[in-house]
């Protein structure tokens, strides 16, 4: 916009791993899942939406969503930014967040809270982030979400190398790897690691 002061804070980025069908009660971190150290030692915020859905047999006229903090995340910097409908937020134990919506007139039920936290500064490599919320509707059983995680982690080392091409088989319960690279300056050895999460390694071998 012409005379913005201030255009470097125009802009939001959303990580979001892509998936197909969900569960309409859940939890989301902005950041994928993964923050680099410079997001904790810059005191970023890490932004959350909790989304609710009543998906029971009748109209669901009170919405109640308990959400406590990880200790990893500093309570005193919580800042509400957005929610679709009118609440009422109580924070017990200056950790446990309540959210009370009272009279959602409408069938489904169904809304979102938006908040953000900052990380402790205690928070260090290879720390994950833990969060879950607890949805009640009406007098009903609570409705747990996903967990929502997020992993402090170390910018990768680019290695000195090109990769030409990478290909597996998987014949008769055996994996067979094959691979061309160029450019290898005072390597040592490759290892090869597998991932069940996409977060975690662990090594199964070194050529």
């Amino acid at each position: 916009v012409a005379g913005d002061l201030t255009p470097h804070d125009d802009t939001a980025l959303l990580r979001h791993l892509v998936t197909g069908s969900y569960d309409p009660n859940d939890k989301l971190e902005s950041n994928g899942g993964i923050v680099q150290p410079e997001h904790i030692s810059q005191g970023k915020y890490f932004n959350y939406t909790i989304r609710f859905q009543n998906t029971g047999t009748d109209t669901a006229f009170t919405v109640v969503v308990r959400d406590t903090l990880d200790q990893k995340l500093d309570p005193a910097t919580f800042e509400m930014i957005s929610s679709s409908h009118a609440y009422d937020l109580a924070i017990n134990n200056n950790r446990q967040l309540v959210w009370t919506f009272s009279e959602i007139n409408e069938s489904l039920s169904h809304g979102q809270i938006v908040y953000r936290i900052k990380a402790a500064n205690t928070v260090a490599v290879g720390d994950t982030i833990h969060n879950t919320a607890s949805i009640y509707f009406d007098y009903n059983l609570p409705v747990l979400t996903n967990n929502a995680f997020t992993t402090v982690k170390a910018q990768p080392i680019v290695l000195p190398l090109h990769s030409l091409r990478f290909e597996g088989t998987h014949v008769a319960g055996t994996t067979r790897l094959f691979w061309t690279t160029q450019g290898e300056y005072n390597m040592d050895r490759f290892e090869v690691q597998r991932s069940w999460d996409g977060v975690s390694c662990q090594a199964v071998g070194q050529v």
